[in-house]
């Protein structure tokens, strides 16, 4: 599972992070004396204001604070000490640990990341959180799915694997704010129901935020690359040609990375209902598929 702080590692990457391993630690510090032998950190304060990632955890078994990030409030060349934000980390770092870090806030990659995830638009989503109850035939459709409920599936087992069913014989009620997904006739209780839509992503607000199946991680590394990119252009108010041509180069690769990885919509449920005959009282099986879009 891809999660926020995968996807802000891929960036801070292509924006520029030194990586290393600590030869010790405390809670609010990292400390590695080799980190004053690069360029960009030869000068005390060289990231202050930046980002402190923890990459592997030295015994191998990924203990906290594997995984988590930090903002850096001082770093001194002179002993290789990077302090961070206490609190920020749930564990001390220890020598051994593989870290990273990067001069770039950790608010302006999480902007940068939640604004390439607005540019995809809706992209496929599930929601597996209600389940069939004896003598209930209606249900009320979580926030997230209302707006673009395309397919309904049931389980038939309690318990993985579920061997999920595709429902064709539902409907969605839009005159009650309640009770808006209805079964014309009652399925078995105590199974879970699968409900596939269409919906924005979430945004990230922590490293641990699960990142949806359906994004690429290069997709979402380069143009989080290009929003940070027209972030700085913007700032510095004049046509910058290093920043244009970053910027212009994230762009393309992101564009890249959907090419290959495309995203695909799941289509609309064709459904099946039974419709009287008036004359002589039979049935008729009648379809409707909406196509889509």
């Amino acid at each position: 599972m891809t999660t926020a702080f995968d996807a802000m590692l891929d960036l801070a990457r292509i924006l520029g992070m030194t990586e290393d391993v600590a030869t010790g630690g405390s809670s609010t510090t990292i400390v590695c004396s080799n980190l004053r032998n690069w360029t960009d950190l030869s000068v005390d304060d060289a990231l202050n204001g930046g980002t402190a990632f923890i990459i592997t955890d030295a015994g191998g078994l990924s203990a906290a604070p594997e995984n988590e990030t930090a903002r850096i409030t001082d770093y001194v060349e002179s002993t290789g000490t990077v302090t961070v934000a206490s609190g920020d980390f749930s564990a001390a770092p220890a020598a051994g640990d593989v870290f990273g870090v990067t001069p770039v806030p950790r608010f302006e990659m999480y902007q940068a990341l939640n604004a390439a995830l607005r540019d995809l638009g809706n992209i496929p989503q599930e929601d597996a959180t209600l389940t069939t109850a004896a003598a209930t035939r209606e249900y009320t459709i979580p926030a997230a799915a209302k707006k673009d409920l395309r397919q309904v599936w049931t389980a038939t087992r309690t318990s993985r694997p579920y061997d999920w069913l595709e429902r064709f014989n539902w409907y969605r009620r839009n005159d009650t704010a309640t009770y808006d997904l209805v079964f014309p006739e009652q399925p078995a209780s105590g199974y879970l129901i699968r409900l596939v839509y269409t919906a924005p992503h979430a945004q990230l607000k922590a490293a641990s935020t699960a990142i949806n199946n359906a994004v690429p991680a290069d997709y979402l590394a380069w143009k989080g690359a290009y929003h940070v990119y027209r972030q700085r252009l913007h700032r510095t108010g004049k046509d910058d040609k290093r920043w244009t041509g970053l910027m212009n180069e994230a762009a393309e690769y992101a564009n890249q990375a959907l090419v290959r990885h495309p995203i695909k919509l799941p289509h609309y449920t064709m459904k099946m209902w039974y419709s009287p005959e008036p004359s002589d009282g039979g049935a008729s099986i009648s379809t409707e598929e909406i196509p889509t879009v």
